[in-house]
């Protein structure tokens, strides 16, 4: 069994000499039920010793233990109390009693039995706001007073909170704060606990709202819903613009209903949730889908003879992509309607907000009209357009276009070609010419009367590209639909070269130079031909040793000494020789070449002396 001993306090005496003093008494205590407890009195000047317990004498008896010792004057009592109860509880006294004298009393002290705790329970819970401040508070009793400790979930608290006597208080609380709280109250004869509720208000708020802007098909019936939290719980109100309409409410939040979608229940439906914190909103667009509207009236454009740009302008959708179009088309005063599908697609490929609508007739006033078409449905159709008319046929090129080369022109010829109702008549025929391999054609126009056009100043041996176009009093042939054949002006033999010159060489010989002839013939130069004859008396060419020759120059050799010569140069290329370049030279005579090569040794000596004269100086 549990003891607990008494701390015993001494009383130092100021009394005088032989007077009565408690030297010590024990300090008050709180016992367990049952211990065994030891109590001492000590006192000098007194002969005995007694006890008292709520003015009652305490006698010796199967539950009290008396005994008194004196040593050297110093006398001791000792009460044990060998399992303490209820009635042993109370205040405490010894009295001294001399052989002299009046009875001296001690100190008092108490005794008393521990009792377990007991926490009074709380029925209610706390309530806190978000970010506010909370405060629970443990009425416990029992003696001795009990230690408290906090938990949450059956987890020791470890946040830090302000402890003032038995409340706990937490500021700042989060909603994470909310939940079940127990105190322990504990001592040495036992623990009892209770157990606290915590709830966290928090404001209102709307945690998920059907997906705003929200498309509904034509009669389709579809729910708008409207999550809600908060504490207390939110009241969930709708409306749709400032109109109030009802809804279903759950625990979570509220819905609403909408029957068979019409444009009626088109618009902005708001929900409204609301507690003591706060008032939130939030809006959900209603769209509903459907056929499109009508498109605006297309617009013709770029007309050709047999076909019509229209370009497409679409209205309002009806909230679902346009997937394509219905165009139709009419000549005037004709009430038969011609019906084209246009996928949306197509143009989106083409990069293009119309299409060319084909096959018409040339020269012919249309209307056009169109409707626009998506999932849900089709448009009605446009107005009419007003009259848009093709333009005439382009004449076709000429028939049997033939061309013949001659050396610096080529000759075409033609036959008319037959036009059609609509493209008009022939005023005159275009003819188009250019080399093999260049990419611009020169143009010449032809009376309309005529058959035959000689294109001229053309270069020789070449191959040109001829086209022939018709015009009428509309326009002309398109290029593309022109009539072109292929033909080559006749190559010749070279013109004569240029710039031929003699010059004397030797006593012997004469250099020929020239420059190449400005007509090649239209065929690459090969080589030249050089012929020589004596200047005087009967011709008689003979050709120049070493040639012919592809070079510019040559050398003739083996002339008489001071003699004149005729010499002539012939340009060759595959179509033969062309015509000659005549001129003269003149070898140097004996006396010529002396007198050429003294005047060499006197400069030669002359430019000696003079050179070196000046390196002298």
């Amino acid at each position: 069994m549990f003891l607990i001993v008494a701390v015993v306090v001494a009383l130092w005496s100021t009394s005088p000499a032989g007077a009565q003093t408690f030297t010590s008494v024990p300090s008050d205590q709180i016992v367990r039920r049952g211990s065994r407890v030891s109590l001492s009195c000590v006192a000098t000047n007194v002969v005995v010793i007694s006890w008292n317990r709520n003015g009652n004498s305490v006698k010796e008896d199967a539950g009290h233990d008396l005994d008194i010792t004196n040593q050297n004057g110093q006398v001791t009592a000792r009460l044990t109390i060998l399992s303490i109860q209820d009635a042993d509880a109370g205040t405490y006294r010894c009295h001294g009693f001399s052989s002299v004298g009046s009875p001296t009393d001690s100190k008092p002290f108490t005794i008393q039995l521990a009792t377990a705790p007991v926490v009074k329970r709380q029925s209610t819970p706390v309530y806190a706001n978000d970010s506010g401040t909370a405060t629970l508070e443990c009425l416990a009793t029992g003696i001795p007073v009990p230690t408290l400790t906090w938990s949450k979930d059956g987890l020791r608290l470890k946040r830090q909170a302000s402890v003032t006597s038995l409340r706990y208080t937490m500021r700042f609380v989060t909603r994470g704060d909310a939940g079940s709280y127990q105190c322990l109250a504990e001592n040495v004869a036992g623990s009892h606990s209770g157990t606290f509720k915590l709830i966290v208000n928090y404001p209102a708020v709307i945690t998920s709202t059907t997906t705003s802007p929200l498309l509904f098909a034509m009669g389709e019936t579809r729910t708008l819903n409207c999550e809600v939290s908060g504490l207390p719980v939110p009241k969930v109100t709708w409306s749709f613009g400032s109109t109030p309409i009802k809804s279903n409410t759950t625990a979570r939040g509220s819905s609403v209903l909408l029957f068979k979608a019409t444009p009626a229940q088109e618009g902005l439906y708001t929900c409204t949730a609301s507690n003591p914190l706060k008032v939130v909103t939030g809006q959900i667009n209603v769209m509903i889908q459907g056929p499109p509207d009508i498109p605006a009236m297309p617009v013709p454009l770029n007309a050709t003879s047999t076909s019509v740009f229209l370009r497409l302008n679409p209205g309002p959708d009806g909230r679902s992509p346009i997937t394509g179009y219905k165009v139709e088309y009419a000549q005037i005063n004709d009430s038969y309607w011609y019906r084209v599908h246009v996928d949306i697609q197509t143009l989106i490929d083409a990069g293009s907000k119309g299409f060319e609508l084909t096959r018409l007739d040339p020269l012919t006033p249309y209307e056009f009209r169109a409707r626009a078409i998506n999932i849900f449905g089709r448009s009605d159709y446009t107005d009419p357009t007003a009259p848009y008319w093709t333009l005439p046929e382009l004449p076709p090129a000429p028939k049997n276009v033939k061309a013949k080369g001659k050396a610096t022109s080529i000759e075409v010829s033609w036959k008319a070609p037959t036009l059609d109702v609509g493209m008009g008549r022939i005023v005159g025929f275009v003819v188009l010419h250019r080399r093999v391999g260049l990419t611009q054609f020169t143009e010449d126009g032809v009376n309309g009367s005529l058959s035959t056009f000689v294109i001229e100043n053309l270069s020789k041996g070449m191959e040109y590209d001829v086209g022939m176009g018709t015009l009428s009093q509309y326009g002309r042939t398109m290029q593309g639909k022109m009539k072109f054949v292929t033909a080559e002006t006749t190559p010749s033999v070279p013109g004569k070269p240029d710039n031929c010159l003699g010059t004397a060489a030797g006593h012997d010989s004469v250099e020929l130079s020239w420059t190449r002839p400005t007509d090649n013939g239209g065929r690459v130069v090969t080589s030249y031909e050089v012929e020589y004859t004596l200047k005087k008396g009967q011709d008689n060419w003979q050709p120049v040793p070493g040639t012919p020759i592809s070079s510019l120059r040559v050398v003739a050799t083996g002339l008489t000494s001071g003699a004149n010569y005729k010499f002539r140069v012939f340009a060759v290329n595959e179509k033969g020789s062309g015509k000659a370049c005549n001129f003269e030279g003149q070898a140097l005579s004996q006396s010529m070449l002396l007198l050429y090569l003294d005047t060499s040794v006197v400069m030669s000596v002359c430019c000696f002396i003079t050179f070196t004269t000046c390196l002298s100086a």
